[in-house]
């Protein structure tokens, strides 16, 4: 078990989240109806950028009192071809300063919440 766990603050981000995976599940269903393709090929080598709509807009930390500068699993992060991370504002930074155009690295912003619900990190 990790050191630290995040959830969907509240039901709208809960349901943005849910509506990610059916999202994807249905382009994923429509792919496999269109090429016939059990592997997927096709569908796992297509690119398919986050949309904003489908991550939470806040997470509370429930468990531990601090989070890495680096968290790769929270919810709306993953699906089963791609994942997303959640940074902290230096890694950001640090992230940005060495990109290139062809990097194509998308940032949300995400409220952290305390398990008391005050804002993390005040």
């Amino acid at each position: 078990m990790g050191k630290y766990a995040l959830a969907a603050s509240g039901p709208e981000d809960t349901a943005n989240v849910m509506a990610g995976y059916e999202w994807f599940k249905a382009q994923e269903f429509n792919d496999l109806k269109e090429t016939r393709d059990g592997h997927r090929m096709r569908f796992k080598a297509t690119e398919r950028p986050w949309r904003a709509e489908f991550l939470p807009q806040k997470l509370q930390l429930t468990k531990a009192r601090k989070l890495p500068d680096f968290v790769d699993a929270f919810p709306g992060a993953k699906t089963t071809y791609s994942c997303g991370f959640l940074v902290n504002p230096e890694l950001k930074a640090l992230i940005e300063s060495h990109e290139t155009p062809e990097d194509g690295w998308q940032f949300f912003p995400v409220e952290i919440l305390n398990k008391d619900s005050s804002e993390y990190g005040i």
